[in-house]
């Protein structure tokens, strides 16, 4: 590991603060469809779906490509940190999106269990060294920018 990356570690105050601006960002897209619901007159969902569709896909493809270029989201975007391999260099994508990103979202969707799972993994990050498990899965570490 780089001496640098360990110097330079974001706090896990940041990394939950990116963490929610980002689904921030998705649960603003959702809103007409969640007060729909909310209000028990809707007959289908999906005209809402199919509306927030091209915004979800905006929002997840602006997500990705900034991931792929800078290691960062939205949220890391502007709360100023990054992902990093563990040597301090670019992370790989595919390492970013498949291992660290994929399974837990995926894991989100499941009731009940998702959300537990999703703040067991939070939790992770307040450990010594602030390397969550995701993290360490992935080989990576979120460092200030």
């Amino acid at each position: 590991m780089n001496p640098e990356c360990r110097l330079n570690h974001a706090s896990p105050l940041k990394r939950l603060a990116a963490t929610a601006i980002d689904l921030g960002i998705l649960t603003v897209i959702l809103i007409p469809l969640l007060i729909a619901i909310s209000q028990g007159g809707m007959e289908s969902p999906w005209p809402y779906i199919l509306n927030a569709l091209p915004a979800w896909l905006l929002v997840a493809g602006g997500n990705l490509y900034i991931l792929d270029s800078s290691g960062q989201t939205f949220g890391k975007r502007l709360m100023k940190i990054r992902i990093v391999a563990l040597d301090g260099s670019r992370a790989p994508f595919f390492k970013l999106l498949l291992i660290r990103y994929l399974p837990f979202a995926l894991t989100l969707s499941i009731p009940y269990i998702g959300p537990l799972v999703m703040a067991a993994l939070a939790v992770t990050v307040f450990r010594n060294g602030q390397q969550g498990f995701h993290d360490r899965l992935a080989g990576t570490y979120v460092i200030r920018t």
